[in-house]
This record gives C-alpha cells, structure tokens and sequence, in this order.
C-alpha cells in the first residue's frame, strides 16, 4: 500500500502545480479584462457628461429656473377677517429679466387663487392659517415658487386658549399698563394672585385684608390697591417689593376701586355706607367723602384726565356723576334695574353699564346723560372691559356661565364665548390680545383666558 500512496502523493502534486500554472495565467487574464472595462465605462459616463454640459444652458445643473421672492406681507403676518391685504412680489428667469402680469400668480391654501402680478389686493381671506404661494412661469414654462404662511383672524379675541386654577375665591382682576401681569383678589383666601401673562399661572401671592374685592394699578404700574371689605380698609401694594406698604381706613364695606389719570387719588366705593371714599396717594389719607346712591359697587373715571366719576348704585338703580374737582354730586341717572359695573370709551362720550337684574347692558352718552340704547346679553350680567380702540365691550354673564362681546359700532352682541362657572371680574391687556375671567365658583376658581386661535 505504501507504493500506491507515493504514487498519488506523486500525482497529486503534479496536478497541484498544474493547476497553480492555470489559476495564474486565467488570473491574469481576469484582471485585464477588468481593467480594460472599467475604462471603457469611464470613458462613457464621461462622455455622457460632457454631453449633457453641452446641452440647454437652461437645465437643472445650473441652478433654479426662475427666482421668485414674497416682499409682502411679511412672514406669519396676523390680519384682521373682511380687511384688505396687499400681496407684492418679484420674479425673474435665469436670464435676469423680470417676469410680470399673469405670469405670476398668487394662490391661498385656503381660498385658492387669490390674484395675479406683480401686486395684488384681496379682501375676502377666510379665517384661519394660509400657506400663501406667489408662482411664477417662464417663457419656456420653467417655474419658481416663494411661500410664506399668515393668519387672518376676527377684530377680537374669542377663543378659550388657557384655563388657570386659582386660590379660593377668585374675584376682581386688572390687568398691568406693561401687559405682563394681571392681578386677582381672593374674596376666600385674603391674597392678591400676581398671574404671569407669560407663563399662564399664578407665580406671587400677596397677603392683604380680610375678604378682598375691587383691585385697580396706578398708571405707572408699580403700585396697586385693593378693597378689603371685611376690614373697612385700602390696602396698598408695592408692585416692584410684592408687599403691602399701607393700609388706609376708608368707608363701610369698600368694594369698587379706580386710580385717576394722574395718579394722584384713588377712589372707593363704600357699599354698606353708601359713600364714596377720595384717598390722596400723597398723604395716604382720605381726603373727601362723598355721599352717592345706595349700594354702590362699581365706579369709573372719565378718560383722558377728565375730573368725573361715575358710581353704579346697584340697589338705587342709577349712576351717580360726581365732579372730582368739587367733589359734588352733578347728575344721577336712572337704569332699569340693579346697575353693577360702569366702563367708558376711550373718548369719554359713552357709558356702558351691566345691569345685574335686568340682562342688558345700557349705553349713556355722557352729553346731556340721556340711555341711547339698551343691549340684551347673557343672564345676570356683572363686570365690563372695553377694548383699548374703545371697538368692543366684554360681558361676564353669572347666570349662564358666559362673556358676551357687545361691538360698539351698532351696539350688538356678535359674540357669545363659554367660560367657567359663575365669571366675575374681568380684565383686558393693554394690546387687547388676551382677555382674563375670574370665575368665582366655590372649590373651583379658574381663570379664563380668551384670546386669538393658536
């Protein structure tokens, strides 16, 4: 057996080297086939380039077609519903030359096409968010396109965008001249909340008197004063410290509160005395009282540093107007029936007036004191804020959980907005773009906020 396993080792051997010989020789061949085709498919990709490159001066390899550019309006734009906005933009082929007329159209996501050239007016933008689109096309129908996005919205706020719970007793609001902060009494907890506009919560509490109710800021901003009607006191809060820096001893169960143009009073309305109280802030002393109707609850100033004040007598059923120069009663007006809150137009020629019992709101031109109108809104209407353009009047209504919108142009409600259990005060930022409610629910205060859809 040995010779026969030399014999094949022999063999094998032989063929081994055979095949080495062969493997080697068809390698080579391999590789230069290899070779050979992959310059010949760089020679034709290149070629193909060089092809393309001489091609239309035109193509995608040399840039965008068509330029376009949006110059108005401006990017995330808010636009009032039923008023007119300007679209104008530019476009220009490859070439640098303008494109005009109906070669640029103008598209909404919304409403679709919208207008055409270079400038284009339309007033009829459906509420909601637009994806605007400005489409220019070429001679050689090659196409650009821009885009930006606007909201068109109504004139007003009317959407609940935040619910804020509160301490117990949620009452009065007002809101700060600098529109970061808006404050609330706590008829239950005896504090002022410092509610953050930013921030959609309560982030100071402030220990006052005993049950709380009106709260109003001086036009600087860096004091507030509040009615504590269990306590026969005005408490005066510092707005830059967070604490009471006075407390001044006013009438029988003071309620209503108002700061005068200047700064100089505060006035305060006494409901168990039927009086209103004048507080020097100089002295911080009362420095006039003034006899009034009965219950009186909410007062006003008239705007622009005029020297009246107007005091709603809820169980007198009428407003009394008092000169803040003599401190004299001059007028009284009578209303149907328990007149709660008082707010003025900006211009001081119109009073708009809840009357709690009677589910309208009455408006008085101050020229000859005379009610020109008498507007039903929600049940048991209580407090107002009017809009600083004096456009609109918010109505918090307790007996159907409600805030009317009263448009003070035709005195009509155009709006009805549903908001937490038994709504009281009521206050508006200076830029008119939030609305707060109190509402006063026990074991459920919240604030409300209204403001634009987000």
């Amino acid at each position: 057996m040995w010779y026969e396993t030399g014999y094949a080792q022999a063999l094998k051997i032989n063929l081994l080297a055979t095949s080495r010989e062969g493997i080697g020789m068809k390698r080579n061949e391999w590789i230069g086939r290899a070779l050979r085709i992959l310059a010949w498919g760089f020679l034709i990709i290149w070629s193909a380039v060089l092809i393309a490159g001489c091609g239309d001066d035109d193509d995608d390899h040399h840039g965008p077609r068509v330029k376009v550019t949006i110059a108005s309006p401006s990017d995330e734009g808010n636009y009032v519903h039923g008023t007119a906005v300007t679209f104008e933009g530019t476009a220009e082929d490859r070439l640098g030359n303008a494109l005009t007329g109906d070669a640029l159209v103008w598209t909404s996501s919304i409403d679709g096409e919208i207008g055409k050239g270079e400038s284009t007016e339309f007033d009829g933008l459906a509420m909601g968010r637009h994806e605007i689109m400005l489409t220019a096309t070429d001679s050689q129908g090659k196409v650009g396109v821009d885009a930006i996005s606007i909201k068109v919205r109504k004139a007003y706020p009317d959407s609940v965008v935040r619910t804020i719970w509160m301490k117990p007793g949620a009452l009065s609001l007002a809101a700060a001249p600098d529109g970061e902060s808006v404050y609330a009494t706590s008829y239950e907890s005896d504090l002022v909340c410092v509610v953050s506009v930013a921030k959609n919560k309560y982030t100071k509490t402030i220990p006052v008197g005993r049950a709380p109710y009106g709260i109003a800021v001086s036009p600087d901003g860096r004091s507030a004063y509040v009615a504590n009607m269990y306590d026969d006191t005005l408490s005066i809060i510092s707005l830059v410290s967070y604490e009471v820096t006075g407390t001044i001893p006013v009438g029988d169960g003071p309620f209503g509160v108002a700061v005068t143009a200047d700064g100089k009073y505060v006035c305060v309305s006494n409901a168990d005395d039927n009086t209103v109280s004048v507080v020097s802030t100089l002295t911080k002393m009362v420095a006039g009282t003034i006899p009034v109707g009965a219950w009186p609850h909410g007062l006003a100033l008239k705007p622009g540093g005029g020297s009246y004040m107007y005091v709603a007598n809820a169980w007198g059923n009428s407003i009394t107007v008092v000169s803040l120069s003599t401190n004299a009663v001059v007028e009284t007006i009578s209303l149907p029936w328990c007149p709660f809150y008082i707010v003025p137009t900006p211009d001081g020629s119109r009073l708009y007036v809840s009357n709690h019992n009677y589910d309208k709101v009455s408006v008085i031109e101050t020229v000859g004191y005379t009610v020109v109108a008498d507007i039903p809104v929600g049940a048991e209407p209580y407090c107002l804020a009017m809009t600083s353009d004096g456009g609109y009047v918010y109505v918090t209504s307790q007996g159907n959980d409600s805030v009317s919108v009263i448009q003070t142009s035709d005195n009509t409600v155009v709006d009805v907005i549903p908001v937490g259990e038994d709504p009281y005060g009521i206050a508006i930022t200076p830029d008119d773009s939030r609305v707060y409610v109190a509402n006063s629910h026990g074991g459920a205060e919240t604030i409300t906020v209204i403001g634009y859809p987000e």
